[in-house]
């Protein structure tokens, strides 16, 4: 009988215990859910423990699973869908933008002067001032000029990506860090863009946007602002992408396998090797060291597929 009684109060210790550890630590309720399950595709409700999904269905069913820690939030008819994948991106370029400037979408030139001069302010002269995404299609009056960032950046060197990373605004002062001049010797492919009396006018394209890349301070700015990709993939979560496809170097690969050390890579990630710099710090562009890199940093989890 004592025999009997210690099995059943185990079991009930274990059922018990069992129970506890079901209770989600978020609950999400009166929502319009997608979930992609095409034979259940819309759904009400549904809970969340330790970062996974435990329980899609309806508002009563869910709310069964309420604990005490549990936290409920009501949706009040919102739309709710998986998680974004961005096939193809370069986290790190990114990094420009946040730290930076970001002139994406904005439509007038002159908000984007204002914005510079209003940048540049908080920066140490000298400082490089990075970003852009810039778009002159939509004023449809030409390349902006450098002499226009002058005016209101005299003392920093800029350099602004257009809006398909394909071409670069620079004002004076980066010119003449850079060397550039209108008979520079540029990479096959390359123009430095140049006015009718033949005065380079601060757009580079192509090929041509190495001369800067390859500028010791730049340099050294660029990778200042690398080093805070964590607040690049803060803004990619902040606007529901869960998982990226990255194209990017050595050095983002690091940085990567020191936020998954640090619990902090609260994104996905799929690396491929790329880069555009020379340095052996960066460059990723010899065979066998990519196999020894893809074999060094392979993070797998059978459920959730390789994170980097």
């Amino acid at each position: 009988m004592y025999k009997i009684f210690f099995k059943a109060i185990c079991f009930l210790s274990i059922l018990f215990g069992a129970q506890l550890s079901a209770n989600p630590e978020l609950i999400v309720i009166n929502a319009d859910v997608r979930t992609s399950d095409k034979s259940n595709d819309r759904a009400s409700a549904f809970a969340v423990k330790d970062s996974k999904f435990i329980a899609v269905g309806n508002n009563e069913d869910v709310l069964d699973m309420v604990g005490d820690s549990t936290r409920v939030i009501d949706a009040n008819g919102n739309t709710v869908v998986p998680g974004f994948i961005d096939s193809h991106t370069h986290l790190s370029s990114g990094v420009k933008i946040v730290t930076g400037i970001n002139l994406s979408g904005i439509r007038e030139k002159a908000v984007w002067l204002e914005m510079i001069k209003e940048r540049v302010k908080s920066m140490q002269p000298g400082e490089w001032l990075l970003g852009g995404r810039w778009d002159y299609t939509f004023e449809n009056k030409g390349y902006p000029t450098r002499w226009e960032l002058d005016a209101v950046a005299p003392n920093n060197p800029v350099a602004l990506s257009d809006i398909d990373g394909h071409s670069m605004w620079i004002n004076t002062v980066a010119m003449e860090l850079s060397g550039i001049e209108a008979d520079s010797e540029v990479p096959m492919g390359g123009q430095i863009v140049l006015n009718e009396d033949g005065i380079p006018t601060g757009i580079l394209l192509e090929g041509a946007m190495e001369l800067v890349w390859n500028n010791d301070s730049y340099i050294r700015d660029s990778d200042l602002a690398r080093n805070e990709i964590q607040q690049v993939i803060d803004y990619a979560t902040s606007l529901g992408i869960t998982s990226v496809h990255d194209m990017s170097s050595r050095i983002e690969l690091n940085k990567y396998k020191e936020l998954t050390a640090d619990q902090k890579l609260n994104l996905r990630v799929f690396w491929g090797e790329h880069s555009k710099f020379s340095q052996e710090a960066d460059s990723t562009n010899q065979d066998n060291l990519v196999y020894e890199l893809i074999d060094q940093y392979k993070v797998h989890d059978d459920e959730l597929g390789p994170n980097d």
